[in-house]
């Protein structure tokens, strides 16, 4: 499975989009995970640095299928 990790939330992001939490060894919760579009905490996206903010805008759609710009702070 292609894992990117996101060391600023301390969180993983897999191939489809789903966001786990990562342990402090580098491995992750499998029963943790949730979509990206179903995060609806602000401060996580604002807490990702511009490289990993890039990975997770290819997973982030609206509704309606087209992409939000999501920009941090």
């Amino acid at each position: 499975m292609n894992i990117f990790k996101l060391n600023s939330v301390g969180c993983v992001i897999d191939k489809n989009g789903i966001i786990y939490s990562m342990y402090a060894d580098g491995g992750y919760d499998i029963d943790s995970g949730c979509h990206v579009n179903d995060i609806e905490n602000d401060e996580f996206f604002k807490a990702l640095n511009r490289g990993e903010l890039s990975i997770v805008e290819e997973y982030y759609r609206s509704p309606n299928g087209t992409y939000k710009e999501i920009t941090p702070k």
